[in-house]
């Protein structure tokens, strides 16, 4: 690390005057009833993602709940911190304009610079950088629960470089990360509107296409194979020998969205993987999983450009089910209607337990729930009208993940001095 940049604390830098901690307002200041269907958002722990707010599922509160914690709102430069959880805990998030004004939830910390000295978006990828994620994880209190405090994060040690090199080193990530999330929101509209053209064609003009030619089926109907999962061996065995990547319910969201999710390496029997290995236009399904909010049922479409993301096969584990369709241009037409359903609650019908893990009657559903069934010619112009979104979104995703790639292998470099780069030429260069 260069002599020039500065070893110290949060805390040293609150000591100074350089910054200031606050722990957002306790349950005796907001109580559940003073959450709304509309008003001014509040930054839940379940908001606070790797270095940005999630903007979905944001609660509400009306202005005069604001006005009674002013103290609380929101400034663009902020960080929030999660306080508590198992998997939030160690996440902090940077504040940007579009949240000026916004509140910081009870189960988040606030950390405000207070100089000009320090720049926060350096400090927002400092703090999710893995080692600081690491250490506020080792260190957070509560073995069931973990929690973190004003005094926890006070002792985070963190190193600052000259402002100038903050700036440069701060520009450099946020270029890749500012790309990475312009592909998110572009493959949203893309779903968007594959949803909406899916929704004009199959949902809307059912009764007419009915006496069309349509006709009423099952999903069964349309399936050639079911086959269940396998979780296979964590480690290599002398009959499960063969290593693949494995779908959990966990990585289903990553990969709605066109990622890869974090799918672990599990080996399975030549058998079993022969039998499961996942094709270009598989469904895998959900049947074991979701929450008393959450129905099972989230669905996975297999495509080529995922399966040459990876280097192994690809299975699903054995709280999912594959299904094998009769043909290609059934693929989309059937993704799309698992995902209509799933978004309408249609599932949940079908689902038994109410706590806990949940199961999903999936051959009852198969058999039993009706849809109507286009002719095979409209299947083929709705395969060729929506398969320019999916492409896309591909390419997208694709592109997302070497970004990430790149970002990631980059930040403990720069965080750390050990690299020098060429801001103008990294920018020039990014697709």
């Amino acid at each position: 690390m260069d002599n020039s940049w500065l070893n110290t604390t949060l805390g040293e830098l609150c000591d100074r005057g350089q910054a200031m901690i606050q722990t957002g307002p306790f349950g005796s200041q907001l109580h559940s009833y003073d959450y709304q269907a509309a008003g001014v958002p509040v930054v839940p722990t379940e908001a606070i993602g790797r270095r940005r707010i999630r903007d979905d599922a944001i609660p509400r509160v009306s202005e005069t709940v604001v006005n009674r914690l002013a103290r609380h709102k929101l400034k663009a430069g902020d960080i929030l911190f999660a306080r508590r959880g198992v998997q939030a805990t160690g996440l902090s998030a940077l504040v940007e304009s579009k949240h000026e004004g916004w509140l910081c939830g009870t189960g988040a910390i606030l950390m405000r610079l207070e100089t000009a000295d320090v720049d926060a978006t350096f400090l927002s990828f400092l703090f999710s950088s893995d080692i600081v994620v690491s250490w506020l994880k080792a260190h957070a209190v509560g073995a069931v629960m973990p929690n973190l405090n004003e005094g926890i994060l006070r002792r985070l040690p963190i190193f600052l470089p000259p402002l100038k090199e903050q700036r440069t080193i701060a520009q450099v990530l946020a270029a890749l990360d500012d790309k990475i999330e312009l592909n998110r929101r572009m493959n949203e509209t893309l779903e968007t509107m594959a949803q909406a053209l899916f929704k004009s064609w199959f949902v809307d003009a059912t009764h007419a296409a009915l006496s069309n030619g349509w006709r009423s089926g099952v999903l069964s109907d349309l399936t050639s194979d079911v086959v269940g999962g396998d979780w296979g061996s964590e480690q290599p065995t002398d009959e499960a020998t063969q290593p693949a990547f494995c779908i959990r319910g966990a990585d289903i969201p990553d990969l709605q969205r066109f990622g890869v999710g974090k799918m672990p390496i599990r080996y399975l029997k030549p058998g079993s993987l022969e039998k499961r290995q996942l094709r270009e236009g598989d469904l895998v399904v959900e049947i074991s999983g979701g929450s008393p909010t959450q129905s099972t049922g989230r669905a996975v479409l297999v495509s080529d450009s995922l399966l040459r993301r990876l280097d192994h096969p690809l299975v699903c584990s054995n709280f999912c089910r594959v299904l094998k369709l009769k043909s290609r241009n059934i693929s989309k037409f059937a993704y799309l209607w698992l995902r209509w359903l799933y978004g309408n609650d249609e599932f949940l019908p079908f689902e038994n337990g109410t706590t806990g893990i949940k199961n999903f009657a999936f051959t009852l559903f198969s058999k039993k729930f009706e849809l109507p069934i286009p002719a095979s010619e409209t299947l083929d112009a709705f395969d060729k009208s929506v398969s320019p979104f999916f492409e896309k979104q591909q390419a997208n995703g694709a592109e997302s993940a070497t970004l990430a790639a790149l970002r990631d292998a980059l930040l403990p470099r720069l965080l750390s001095g050990e690299t020098r780069i060429n801001l103008k030429q990294l920018l020039e260069d990014l697709p």
